[in-house]
């Protein structure tokens, strides 16, 4: 069976690195290689948030980099020097991890299509109940018929379509900002170090 996850990451980095050669940069491409190009060159630990989806710990782990992954699903790359933590970050508490840098590139972008009031149809995660009230924040669906049933509703549903949006746009304004972003981030970097 096809690792979907690990095959979307290295598709959408062969298409970035092809339009690199073509004198083209993307959003991502110029993200890894600002953090390709400031990370200590000294074989260091670092704690990638937000891995599933990003080969960028992969990068980090072909240059020597101890890596550790955090992302609420398992990490779709196999190395020696990564470890996957299949956890929210918030549920971490490991004093014996020492991180001497902390990458997040791909933590944010999720946050962005809430903030403008988009009304969100899921796969069940782990850790969703914990981050939205279903159904009245985020609609969660378990078969490709329980998904085109749900889309269909929404389609014809404006009122409702929009007030969950709404509600999650509210959430994300009130919880998860760039400054509520950049205090977790602050917060784990004194956790692991």
């Amino acid at each position: 069976m096809i690792n979907n996850e690990k095959f979307l990451a290295r598709f959408r980095s062969y298409g970035i690195e092809s339009l690199k050669l073509f004198g083209y940069h993307t959003s991502r491409s110029r993200e890894y290689d600002f953090i390709m190009n400031n990370v200590s060159q000294n074989k260091s630990v670092i704690l990638d948030m937000g891995s599933v989806g990003s080969l960028l710990p992969l990068k980090l782990a072909k240059k020597g980099h101890k890596v550790y992954t955090v992302d609420t699903r398992e990490y779709h790359e196999k190395h020696p020097l990564i470890t996957s933590i299949n956890n929210d970050i918030n549920g971490i508490d490991s004093p014996e991890i020492h991180a001497d840098e902390i990458t997040c590139v791909s933590k944010l972008e999720h946050i962005g299509v809430l903030a403008y009031g988009a009304c969100i149809v899921s796969q069940p995660y782990k850790w969703i109940k914990e981050w939205f009230e279903v159904v009245k924040e985020l609609i969660v669906v378990n078969s490709e018929d329980e998904a085109v049933e749900t889309y269909e509703w929404l389609l014809s549903s404006d009122e409702e379509r929009l007030k969950i949006g709404e509600r999650d746009r509210q959430r994300i304004l009130k919880q998860h900002t760039f400054r509520h972003s950049a205090e977790t981030i602050v917060s784990m970097a004194g956790r692991f170090n």
